[in-house]
């Protein structure tokens, strides 16, 4: 299983900016949808660019810390 993949499992918080709700959400959840629904009712959307970005940078940064393992 390549690194990506297992970011999928790891949890974000998710807060809401209007009632401060904190949501808890599996990466692999965030890139399969394109919103959430707080329990106030607010749409918090996710910019899927900008998540896709972060995601490449975390997997190159354990990728380098799996080779220094070596």
């Amino acid at each position: 299983m390549n690194m990506i993949n297992r970011l999928d499992n790891f949890e974000l918080d998710i807060s809401c900016k209007k009632c401060g709700n904190v949501t808890k959400k599996p990466i692999g959840w965030v890139k399969a949808n394109s919103h959430l629904i707080c329990g106030c009712g607010t749409v918090i959307a996710f910019d899927s660019g900008e998540l896709a970005a972060r995601i490449i940078e975390i997997n190159d940064y354990l990728c380098n810390l799996e080779q220094m393992q070596k």
